[in-house]
């Protein structure tokens, strides 16, 4: 899936943290749904910016495992993409 506002989506959002944590919270249920599993059963693989999204997915359910790819190597870059720097 894209992230609203991001890469092909369709979707005029401005992506921000906010935005993209909850289209990642969209596409894990839709997910969860399809493949017919529970928390306790699903995995979260996060890639780049996508961790900083897993993570929040995982804190709002109880995930049996997450993977962080190419997590943020700083952590103002980190609260930057959650809030901008001024």
């Amino acid at each position: 899936f894209n992230y609203g506002g991001i890469y092909t989506s369709t979707t005029q959002n401005n992506p921000n943290g906010l935005t993209t944590n909850l289209d990642g919270e969209e596409a894990y249920k839709y997910l969860r749904r399809r493949v017919q599993c529970t928390d306790e059963e699903s995995y979260i693989h996060g890639i780049s910016l996508g961790s900083s999204v897993a993570t929040y997915v995982a804190t709002q359910h109880k995930i049996k495992k997450v993977v962080l790819d190419r997590y943020f190597c700083k952590m103002s870059a980190m609260v930057s993409f959650a809030r901008p720097l001024t």
